[in-house]
């Protein structure tokens, strides 16, 4: 079976993806130019046209595209070279998994959501759950309950996330799933939402808040 290492050759375009020191996301575009022994030396990457300096052991993920998604791989900046080829000097990746193009980068975390859930056509009876994820991508979520998730005509969600607009996401939602777990000797259950119309600029949020907590967490 293929992996990112099969990808890693001359020339080859790649994409590196990290937080900065205040926090903010920051994805660059550059070029795979040495394959060492054991490092990579890639071309200077540029933010906006312009060189982004890249600090020593700065931790980032390495990107690289194929026909049907992406392979993403940990890897971390090693030194500058400054020699007849310059650019920059990397980790081999490491911890590489495959994404396909139509699945969105799934992460474990516990944000608040508001769940409201229309009981008929008329949306005149509803349910109001205050409930807190279990998992998020840009493709949905879920979350753990009490109690089995059926019996509704329509769901609606709302839940914030901590990035620059810092705006409400809303979204209806599609009931994916509800699997019986055991917690702590009781029965509980997990319940799988998909986004149906969340806005472009909300899943891009999304995305990049999933990509931003998966480095912090790694």
């Amino acid at each position: 079976m293929a992996d990112i290492y099969d990808y890693l050759k001359l020339n080859k375009d790649i994409e590196l993806r990290f937080t900065n020191e205040k926090g903010d996301y920051i994805s660059l575009k550059s070029k795979i130019q040495i394959l060492d022994e054991n490092r990579i030396l890639i071309e200077p990457p540029e933010l906006y046209g312009k060189p982004y300096k890249l600090t020593d052991r700065n931790n980032l993920d390495l990107i690289i595209y194929t026909g049907e998604g992406m392979y993403i791989g940990g890897s971390s900046v090693i030194s500058k070279e400054l020699g007849t080829v310059s650019g920059i000097w990397i980790n081999y990746p490491f911890n590489s998994r495959y994404i396909q193009r139509r699945e969105y980068l799934r992460i474990f975390i516990n944000i608040e959501i508001e769940l409201t859930i229309y009981l008929d056509k008329e949306k005149h009876q509803k349910e109001v759950l205050a409930l807190r994820t279990n998992d998020l991508s840009g493709r949905g979520l879920s979350f753990i309950s009490d109690s089995f998730l059926s019996d509704y005509y329509d769901i609606e969600c709302s839940f914030s996330i901590p990035d620059e607009k810092d705006t409400v996401i809303v979204t209806r939602c599609d009931h994916i799933y509800s699997k019986k777990i055991q917690e702590f000797e009781k029965t509980k259950y997990v319940n799988a939402l998909a986004f149906i119309d969340m806005d472009k600029n909300d899943v891009d949020r999304v995305v990049k808040f999933c990509f931003k907590k998966h480095l912090e967490q790694r």
